[in-house]
């Protein structure tokens, strides 16, 4: 018995087992799911993530009515037309400057967020 008997073994194993699991799915047509999220908290699947537990971690949600993006904050954003406020976001983990404008037709207020200047690294 040659000394590289076990390795040459050891490698015609691991390409047989490579073969056999080449193509190896659970969908009929050979190509993988990937729209399976799902979220596990506390013990629990569930399909969207409850909001007491975005509360909880995350803080309080506000949307950016110009590019449709969703900030969260650690305090509640109360302002009124025309202000200016700087927050900690905590989703995207930088400063932003928040602007609020009163909409008459609407009677609502539009959101318009943007990165502040301390966010960005010296």
């Amino acid at each position: 018995m040659n000394r590289y008997t076990p390795t040459l073994v050891w490698l015609v194993m691991c390409l047989v087992f490579v073969l056999f699991s080449w193509r190896c799915t659970n969908t009929p047509s050979g190509a993988i799911s990937y729209n399976t999220t799902r979220y596990y908290i506390d013990g629990k699947f569930h399909e969207e993530i409850p909001e007491e537990y975005i509360f909880k971690n995350w803080g309080y949600r506000l949307k950016d009515n110009i590019n449709k993006i969703e900030h969260t904050y650690k305090e509640p954003i109360v302002m009124s037309h025309n202000d200016r406020l700087v927050e900690f976001c905590t989703i995207h983990r930088h400063w932003e400057k928040i602007s609020a404008f009163y909409n008459a037709p609407t009677d609502n207020y539009i959101y318009m967020i943007s990165k502040h200047r301390k966010s960005f690294k010296r």
